[in-house]
């Protein structure tokens, strides 16, 4: 049985960190690891803002590097629900994907989101801890993985 929009929201309000590991297999591509915590606010019942803060490290590299990103998610019907990146402000919301929930229990974009010819997919995932998000990116010089676990 699908799980519903709104019951996904709840999940998501949970979240309080993240970890992940970046893998391409182009060589213009990058690899490495971050981590970081997550803020969450809840302005409407069918919207949830992640504020994620932390620090990432390529593999190879000296140094970390900070990151910051606000994405919004929100209720678009009772099995859909729409991802954006608030990188321009509340009142700019960059479109990302629309993920439908599937029988399985997985959320996928019911269309990639493209970027120049970047095709970039997602698919959501619930675990006992979190949440999993796998972003994979294709396009003529991009063949990369992004796998986040969201820890409650």
């Amino acid at each position: 049985m699908s799980m519903t929009a709104h019951r996904l929201l709840e999940l998501l309000r949970q979240v309080r960190s993240l970890d992940f590991t970046a893998r391409s297999e182009s060589d213009t591509g990058w690899n490495g690891r971050g981590s970081g915590n997550v803020e969450i606010e809840s302005p409407l019942p069918d919207i949830v803002l992640f504020h994620e803060s932390g620090q990432w490290q390529a593999e190879g590299q000296p140094g970390r590097v900070a990151f910051r990103n606000v994405y919004r998610w929100s209720v678009v019907d009772a099995l859909t629900v729409r991802l954006e990146h608030l990188r321009l402000g509340r009142d700019q919301p960059v479109f990302l994907l629309d993920l439908a929930a599937g029988s399985d229990g997985i959320w996928q974009a019911a269309v990639p989101h493209l970027c120049v010819d970047d095709r970039y997919a997602l698919r959501l995932t619930a675990e006992p801890a979190g949440l999993r998000a796998v972003w994979t990116i294709h396009g003529p010089k991009k063949q990369e993985t992004l796998d986040y676990a969201y820890t409650f």
